[in-house]
């Protein structure tokens, strides 16, 4: 019950941040489209230049959003959790039918709340940042012993 529980609250909140960023992404497309349609339609310099002016502000906030959320990474994050809660729900499946004796309740309970770790922002960061490190450290070792030789 646990597991499903972690499962159904992961699944909500990747939902969740999916249709935040969709819902600004439209609501900033509909102001656009919006003030393009204002400015054409109004008369007077001034107020073309006002709307303008918000137009402008309008795809700023965009770009800053875009750029400070880096959308992008959210999905390589959620990919890197989903990979990481796979590789706890296997070590927990390899387990599950052991004898009480070498798998106790106590280390079940440890690996679920390893499990809900792993579909966290935090150690999403901190995996890939251990495996990079690790891989450059590897291709930079590989080289050296390239230069060697």
């Amino acid at each position: 019950m646990a597991i499903s529980q972690i499962d159904l609250n992961f699944r909500d909140y990747q939902r969740k941040r999916r249709i935040g960023r969709d819902l600004f992404e439209t609501v900033m497309d509909i102001l656009e489209v919006g003030a393009v349609a204002a400015v054409s339609i109004t008369n007077g310099v001034r107020s073309k230049a006002i709307i303008n002016d918000g137009l402008a502000f309008l795809k700023g906030s965009r770009a800053s959003v875009n750029k400070n959320l880096r959308l992008l990474d959210l999905q390589i994050l959620f990919n890197k959790m989903r990979e990481d809660r796979a590789v706890v729900m296997q070590r927990i499946l390899d387990n599950v039918d052991d004898p009480i004796e070498s798998y106790p309740f106590e280390r079940a309970y440890m690996e679920i709340v390893d499990y809900y770790i792993a579909g966290t922002m935090d150690n999403a960061l901190s995996s890939l940042a251990s495996e990079t490190g690790k891989a450059a450290d590897k291709a930079e070792s590989d080289l050296e012993r390239k230069k060697i030789l």
